[in-house]
């Protein structure tokens, strides 16, 4: 992925990216514990979540800051927690 020269990013330190990594494992263990009907309508979802948390563990910086983005995270592991028992 490819960043904009006018775009703001933000270097992360080695604590963040092992919190971050301990995010994406919790992430990861939600997902592979849902339903397979739901894994199926939520694989572009984790894909695309999961290959941004690589990029970002791997390149080392965020396109916002690690406060936010880690808020993110942490509300798409409770979102993938919620979302087999909201199935009907």
């Amino acid at each position: 992925m490819q960043y904009n020269t006018n775009e703001e990013v933000h270097r992360l330190n080695e604590r963040e990216i092992v919190l971050l990594k301990t995010y994406k494992s919790h992430f990861t263990n939600n997902y592979n514990l849902l339903h397979p009907n739901s894994k199926r309508g939520l694989k572009n979802y984790f894909t695309k979540n999961i290959n941004y948390m690589n990029e970002v563990i791997n390149r080392g910086i965020s396109r916002v800051p690690f406060r936010t983005y880690l808020q993110g995270v942490k509300a798409g592991v409770d979102y993938l927690k919620i979302f087999d028992k909201i199935q009907i």
